[in-house]
């Protein structure tokens, strides 16, 4: 007897786009893009007569990309259409769904990590990304209130660094370190306070 029903195989979710949005202003057909920015330079002061003005001055920045697009196909020839309509099996069906699932994994594998020879960059490896490279395992080597502390302190980078503009609202770690931080007690006093409880109520207040 071959049962009816069909067992599927589970696969990774991609993470991407939980995090980050897709903008849509690149409008198809166009095989490369240009982002413009603008910064503003130099500083007020109280004035003492004379000519001894202090100017204020706009730079701008153009960075071009690339338009790159990800494709994948398949095969369906009559008589295995034949064959899957006998069986009431929609092979075509799942052949697309599979096309569309191997689009969507690269796209999540290059918008973390990229692609240098095809010039992609990801969040990963954007050269002009500020990044905090941490020296703390955070493999259980390291005492629970260092991996707190380097947590704030990566935590909070963002916000020191550009008095307040920028700030972390979310974080994403890998299976490996989720599960470390939330198995892991700050202390044997306090079993059920991990250390990704204590981070995550502490930054509340902040």
């Amino acid at each position: 007897q071959i049962l009816k029903r069909i067992l599927e195989t589970p696969y990774p979710e991609n993470n991407l786009l939980k995090l980050f949005p897709v903008s849509t202003e690149v409008k198809p057909g166009a095989k490369t893009y240009t982002i413009r920015r603008f910064a503003e330079t130099g500083v007020a002061r109280i004035w003492g007569g004379g000519d001894s003005v202090p100017r204020v001055e706009l730079t701008q920045d153009e960075e071009t990309f690339a338009v790159k697009h990800i494709v994948c196909g398949f095969i369906l020839d009559m008589f295995e259409m034949m064959s899957s309509n006998f069986a009431d099996i929609d092979v075509a069906g799942r052949k697309m769904n599979a096309a569309r699932k191997a689009c969507a994994d690269l796209f999540n594998r290059l918008g973390w990590f990229g692609n240098k020879a095809a010039k992609l960059y990801g969040v990963l490896d954007y050269p002009h990304l500020q990044r905090v490279v941490s020296a703390v395992p955070f493999d259980g080597s390291a005492s629970p209130a260092d991996v707190v502390a380097e947590l704030f302190r990566i935590a909070n980078y963002a916000r020191l660094r550009t008095n307040g503009v920028f700030y972390s609202n979310a974080m994403a770690v890998s299976p490996e370190i989720l599960a470390y931080i939330t198995q892991t007690p700050m202390g044997v006093e306090t079993p059920n306070v991990t250390i990704a409880s204590f981070f995550l109520e502490s930054q509340k207040a902040i």
